[in-house]
């Protein structure tokens, strides 16, 4: 660790030196060229900001290891302390912890699949986002799930759908406007949405 603090010292002020050279233009006009005037060498401006450049990356690089260094130690001197049955509970501990968190993702995954598929035998094709709400901790509870959020779906489109075809239908003894035709009904790429709307014009589906 002190080896280490030491190159950090030294990268760190040689970084200061070097900034301050190049920001010294006197030292520049009387050392020979491409020498300062204690005998070190002088940077162009862009010189030096890529030095700096190199230098601060460094630092940071040893740094990270110096951190990383340290928190090994600390875990190393933890377990040290311990008694050897209490190391071997606590390494135990830990490979367990790994194989609950693979499990847990296993089978999250092996559900995501498990509702899309569900899903998609019921003409649905939703997004990740959408379905990651419905998974539950089993099969069982994933369907139950999707069954209620399809039953509040298909309500609320049902109402919505409702809305949009009071609005185009005409009203008897009313002139309205735009009304649904064929193309509007076929155009609608919703299966279901396009069925209903089949079922309630049957009479622009059997002119000839």
């Amino acid at each position: 660790m002190v080896k280490i603090m030491n190159k950090l010292f030294n990268l760190q002020r040689f970084a200061e030196d070097t900034s301050a050279q190049a920001d010294n233009p006197n030292t520049a006009d009387t050392a020979p060229e491409g020498k300062a005037g204690d005998g070190t060498p002088s940077f162009t401006a862009e010189q030096q900001a890529y030095i700096n450049q190199l230098v601060n990356s460094r630092l940071e690089s040893e740094r990270t290891k110096a951190q990383k260094d340290a928190q090994d130690k600390a875990e190393a001197a933890r377990l040290q302390a311990m008694g050897e049955q209490d190391r071997l509970n606590e390494k135990l501990k830990q490979a367990l912890d790994r194989i609950d968190q693979y499990e847990a993702t296993q089978t999250k995954n092996t559900m995501m699949a498990e509702a899309r598929k569900i899903l998609k035998l019921k003409g649905y094709d939703f997004s990740d986002d959408v379905i990651a709400p419905l998974i539950g901790k089993n099969a069982e509870a994933t369907k139950a799930k999707i069954d209620a959020f399809l039953a509040d779906f298909d309500k609320a489109l049902n109402a919505r759908l409702t809305a949009t075809v009071s609005s185009t239908t005409p009203k008897a003894g009313v002139k309205s406007g735009k009304s649904l035709t064929k193309k509007d009904i076929m155009a609608v790429k919703n299966t279901r949405e396009r069925q209903k709307l089949i079922r309630e014009h049957m009479e622009l589906f059997q002119k000839g």
